[in-house]
């Protein structure tokens, strides 16, 4: 049974300090990588600040603003930020490569690298605290020990100890910029704070509909390389194994897994995601 999991809450527990630095320095810099709030996509403008106070009014440009407290720590020192890397998610989803689709690839090393990176980002954004790569945060550092700020009175975020550009560009890297923009803004687990990416957690989902899925290549061309994906559904996947001679019997759903070719290289353009509604969980496509 495959596993998948997606942030469904935020955390509420206090976390220790991680990120440090100076108190009255607190105007954000300039940044053409976008903030995602409310399914839009917004930049950073500027900060008002109370002196001796632990609350600040983050301003965007389309005339929003944020109320930022911070519940441990101070404000961040910028120049103990490091660049995003995720080595082990990546190394975690290729040593998955028999239920993700990653074994039919292996003779195109340039459409399996993407894949494999899109996979592995795809865990980050949509998994749960668990999926952010911890060697981000430094050595014998856990989740636990970030430093942590609340933003409008509720969603708590944990400074990542890295910088949000090199997170963004770690995305656009592997998928086009409206699927990145698309991925973050349903994700809504991220934020941008004094150049810093913080971070939310909360509890994971397991799929239990899907018992089985297999992959084929649709189309393999100079600008575009598609890969079915069919679905073998169940009631609860946990009660039971996938059975070969009943295949006709369950019911199957088709997602597709798109790359296209564009002037950067390879970039992934749509993709399954889980989506959550009142009544079921399902899986659809991201580009809609």
């Amino acid at each position: 049974m495959k596993k998948i999991s997606i942030i469904i809450g935020v955390l509420s527990a206090l976390l220790l300090a991680g990120c440090a630095g100076n108190k009255e320095s607190s105007s954000l810099p300039e940044s053409t990588t976008p903030m995602i709030e409310n399914d839009t996509v917004s930049f950073p403008d500027s900060v008002q600040t109370t002196e001796n106070s632990t609350t600040e009014t983050v301003t965007v440009s389309d005339g929003s603003s944020d109320e930022i407290e911070f519940v441990h720590g101070d404000p961040i020192d910028k120049t103990a930020l490091g660049s995003f890397v995720y080595d082990s998610a990546l190394e975690f989803v290729k040593s998955d490569a028999e239920y993700n689709g990653l074994n039919i690839l292996t003779e195109n090393a340039e459409i399996y690298d993407i894949y494999a990176r899109s996979l592995a980002l795809s865990r980050v954004v949509f998994g749960n605290g668990d999926g952010f790569p911890s060697e981000n945060f430094g050595e014998g550092v856990t989740f636990n020990d970030l430093s942590q700020i609340k933003v409008n009175g509720s969603d708590n975020f944990s400074c990542s100890m890295v910088t949000y550009d090199s997170f963004y560009n770690a995305l656009t890297d592997v998928f086009t910029s409206e699927t990145a923009n698309q991925m973050l803004a349903q994700s809504r687990s991220f934020y941008e704070y004094e150049g810093a990416l913080w971070i939310t957690a909360g509890a994971g989902y397991i799929d239990t509909k899907t018992i089985h899925e297999e992959y084929e290549i649709v189309e393999n061309s100079d600008s575009a390389f598609d890969i079915r994906i069919t679905a073998y559904l169940v009631d609860d996947s946990r009660a039971e194994e996938y059975d070969p001679e009943r295949a006709d019997e369950y019911e199957k759903q088709t997602l597709h897994y798109t790359m296209l070719k564009t002037e950067n290289g390879w970039r992934i353009s749509d993709f399954p995601v889980y989506s959550f509604s009142a009544d079921e969980v399902r899986r659809v496509q991201i580009a809609g």
